[in-house]
């Protein structure tokens, strides 16, 4: 099993509601990241004494699906739950062929601290012009 890579900060072990009814994990930060910047996809590299390191992977903006993207990452969302994400407008993806998707992943990121920071973020008003919460929007398209 591979080591897991930190995907966002977060100054205790928690986890966010990134799409309605699924969570996503997010890793504690270690003092010594906090002086780094605000996210950082690395893996977690564990040094002599038993302690952890993160270790920078470099990764493109944006990355195909079809490489298991969001299992490397430790998001474990499924393919769909990102489509939806990506129809309901909270992340960006493009399908430059017929048989390529790509996710951006500053979009992903952006849409982990947007959940993080906001507790009630499924709940607010969906922006589209009707009375639905962020949630019911979401599943409306799921149904």
């Amino acid at each position: 099993m591979k080591t897991p890579i930190l995907l966002l900060e977060s100054t205790e072990s928690s986890s966010v509601e990134i799409a309605p009814g699924e969570t996503f994990g997010l890793a504690p930060a270690s003092p010594e990241s906090l002086k780094a910047p605000s996210f950082a996809i690395c893996r977690m590299m564990r040094l002599g004494n038993g302690d952890y390191r993160p270790v920078p992977v470099e990764w493109a903006e944006w990355v195909n699906l079809r490489e298991g993207v969001a299992e490397k990452l430790g998001a474990h969302l499924s393919r769909q739950t990102l489509h939806r994400l990506w129809r309901n407008g909270y992340i960006q993806m493009r399908q430059p062929s017929p048989q390529v998707v790509e996710l951006h992943l500053g979009s992903l990121i952006d849409h982990l601290q947007a959940v993080r920071d906001d507790p009630a973020f499924w709940s607010r008003p969906a922006g589209d012009g009707t009375k639905r919460t962020r949630r019911e929007a979401y599943s409306r398209d799921i149904y």
